[in-house]
């Protein structure tokens, strides 16, 4: 009987040893599996967070695309707005340049005075000023005046020099009130140009 319970305890002894193992093994398992779960959990996270940075940074770059956008579309905006300035300039520089030679501008009027029917006369009248800076010498007034189709005036009023442009002693404009005599019917149509080189 010694010998069955020598076998019994060790058959005993062997069960618990192994039943120890088993147990401590399973514990181990256990806390691999729940470093695993805290590991897993962690890495949800950190993806979860990292995924709302990765949003963060494209909510960031389209707005400074936007942003890249607009700015460009404003150095458009401003380039033309640049171009059309300087094409503003170039005009008023050769304006200028013009100013400083004479120009003549003019405030000019006509009309057929026939109060006396053997004596018909186109009145002609107004103004001539010299805006630029410049006498100009050869200057005059180009009359025509049409009975129907008929040229009936066809001549020229030639001006003295005018000065160029003085507010003092206003010497820069000629005053204009002449008659220009014709023969025949009333006129229909006259015009009044001033010429000047």
């Amino acid at each position: 009987m010694n010998k069955t319970l020598a076998i019994v305890l060790v058959f005993l002894a062997a069960s618990y040893v192994a039943n120890v193992v088993l147990i401590v093994t399973y514990f181990n398992s256990q806390n691999v599996l729940t470093s695993e779960r805290i590991q897993k959990n962690e890495a949800f996270t950190t993806i979860e967070e990292l995924t709302g940075i990765n949003q963060g940074l494209m909510n960031g770059i389209d707005a400074l695309e936007t942003e890249r956008d607009s700015l460009k579309y404003q150095i458009s905006s401003l380039v033309s707005e640049r171009d059309e300035a300087l094409a503003n300039l170039n005009t008023l520089s050769a304006e200028v340049g013009t100013l400083r030679s004479g120009k003549l501008m003019t405030n000019l009027g006509s009309f057929d005075n026939r109060d006396n029917e053997l004596l018909p006369y186109l009145h002609v009248y107004g103004v001539v000023w010299n805006v630029g800076t410049e006498s100009v010498v050869n200057c005059r007034i180009h009359v025509v005046g049409k009975q129907d189709l008929i040229v009936a005036v066809d001549t020229y009023i030639y001006l003295p020099p005018i000065d160029g442009y003085d507010p003092y002693p206003y010497t820069s404009f000629k005053e204009i009130d002449e008659k220009v005599y014709y023969y025949g019917i009333a006129l229909t149509e006259n015009t009044v140009t001033i010429e000047y080189y």
